[in-house]
Parts: C-alpha cells; structure tokens; sequence
C-alpha cells in the first residue's frame, strides 16, 4: 500500500537505508535522552527487521521526512512502533499522514485493534496529543509492557474500518492485469527473470505487491509506479555490482528501473543470486513517537 498526499509518498522501506539509518539514529538518541534507561522501547534496525515489523517511509520528491512502521502482534492486535517526523516539517501534518497510512494498512490486513506505547514526559506531550487527535485512548500495559511511570499505552479499535470497495490483489497475475499495458508487459518480463534465476521460489503477494520468497523468506518484492519499477531489498554484492547498480538507487533500500529505458534484466538476476546466498548464510547462522 501506497499513500499520496501534497506530493507525500508514503510506502514500504528498507531500515537499512542510508538516509533511513540516520533518522533512526535521532529517534533512539531522542527517546534514550528523555527517557530513563530501561524503559527505552524504541526498536533498532535490527528490530525493524524482525519479518513481523512493516516499516515505512513518508517521502517528497524523494526526500525523507518521516518514518513508521507496523508489528504484528497476533491476528487482531498490531502495534504501532517507531514514528518520527523529522525536526523541519513537525506541524505540517507528516505525522499524521504517517499514522493514518498506519491505521490504514492495518485495516487492510484485518486487525481489529492497534496499540502503542510513548514516553510520559512533556518530549512525547506532541505524540500524544496527535494520538488522543486520531482516536487513542489510554489502555492497560499489553505485551512486554509495564505499569511504571515513565510510559503509558494508547490503542485505538479499528474493527470494520476495511474499505471494502480498495483494490487488492490475491495474486501477482491480478496485480499485473491492474496495469497500463506497457507496464504490464515490463513487470511479467522481471517475473520471468525472477523465476528463471530461482526456479524453486514462491510466488506470493505482500504489501500489496509482488513477492517472491525462497526458504520461507521473502527474496525480493516488486512493484510498479507511475514512471519507475521498484524492486527490494538490494543484497551485499561486490564493488562491481554496487558500482553497476549506483545509477538505478536512489539509497540504500530499493532499485528503481525507470519504466522508458530497458529493464537490465542482469542486475535483476544478480540481486535474486545474491539474495539467496544472503538467506542461505542467515539460515546458517541460525539465525511523533511510538517507541
């Protein structure tokens, strides 16, 4: 799912994005300098990795200006983990935009109710009146959370606000058949390439887009937009592979092949090896503000 609003983009990202990274590191620096030490629940990126976090990015013109994202608590509950706006546009309705995107995906996937739980200082007294603004409303402690004086917890029942009538799609051909023509024709092409380089993956549908997973992990997810596909996330490679990929980036998280020039099917075959050699080593390894 893909929000528009005044040019704002919200969408799924990669929280190992350069420019991702560094609005994370002033959330946890924020959160740990109010906050006294262990009651800082803010995630990491190691934590926003975790399969049951969606994170998400607020962009304009490319620009990031927010970020959020959604944790899966169990099929009726999420939670709602990591916002934060950036210092230059607070008041400008980011935030919210964020939040509403939240809720909205939320809805989307069938949860009836979502939570979240702020600092009680006056740093976190703007979150939580944006909070009480959407629908919030202080709840007991859930999860690993406790009754102290240092956090308090909001949630919010969202049970029926689904949109019946929004487009979903229940598999990749019904995500193909939504798009112009020529658009259509580009993304089976990348389904192609994508099975032919892992003939044994899955196909799927996550986020509204098109997935491939391998192993039971996602191996890449790809969509289309008005003047560019998008395909994450992008794998370790070689300086060589980096350097050939640079021109198609636009940071750390997602290829972007602008939809007028060829597709370089090579790299989509290099990203798909690279990403199961990734999953293979994992699997050897054994391996405002919500907070």
């Amino acid at each position: 799912m893909v929000k528009k609003c005044m040019e704002l983009v919200i969408a799924v990202d990669d929280p190992r994005a350069e420019d991702v990274r560094t609005l994370l590191d002033t959330h946890l620096a924020f959160s740990r300098e109010v906050t006294p030490p262990g009651h800082v629940h803010a995630l990491d990126v190691d934590g926003l990795l975790d399969p049951a976090v969606t994170f998400f990015s607020a962009r304009r013109d490319g620009v990031l200006l927010a970020v959020g994202a959604l944790k899966r608590l169990d099929e009726s509950h999420a939670e709602l983990k990591s916002m934060h706006t950036s210092a230059s546009v607070r008041g400008q309705g980011v935030g919210r935009a964020m939040v509403d995107h939240l809720l909205a995906v939320a809805a989307d996937r069938r949860y009836q109710r979502v939570s979240l739980e702020t600092g009680t200082v006056d740093a976190f007294l703007p979150a939580r009146r944006l909070y009480a603004k959407v629908g919030f409303k202080a709840c007991e402690p859930y999860g690993e959370y406790t009754v102290n004086p240092h956090s308090t917890c909001m949630t919010i029942n969202i049970e029926g606000r689904g949109d019946p009538m929004a487009k979903r799609f229940d598999t990749i051909d019904d995500y193909i058949k939504s798009l112009p023509t020529n658009v259509q024709q580009i993304v089976e092409s990348i389904r192609q390439t994508v099975r032919a380089a892992a003939p044994d993956s899955v196909e799927t549908i996550a986020y509204q887009m098109p997935t491939f997973k391998w192993k039971g992990k996602s191996l890449i997810h790809f969509g289309a937009w008005k003047a560019h596909i998008g395909l994450y996330p992008i794998p370790a490679g070689s300086a060589a592979f980096e350097k050939k990929l640079s021109k198609y980036t636009t940071g750390k998280g997602t290829v972007r092949f602008l939809i007028r020039e060829p597709i370089p099917h090579d790299i989509v075959r290099t990203m798909v090896t690279l990403r199961m050699k990734e999953i293979s080593g994992a699997a050897g390894l054994g391996r405002g503000n919500a907070r």
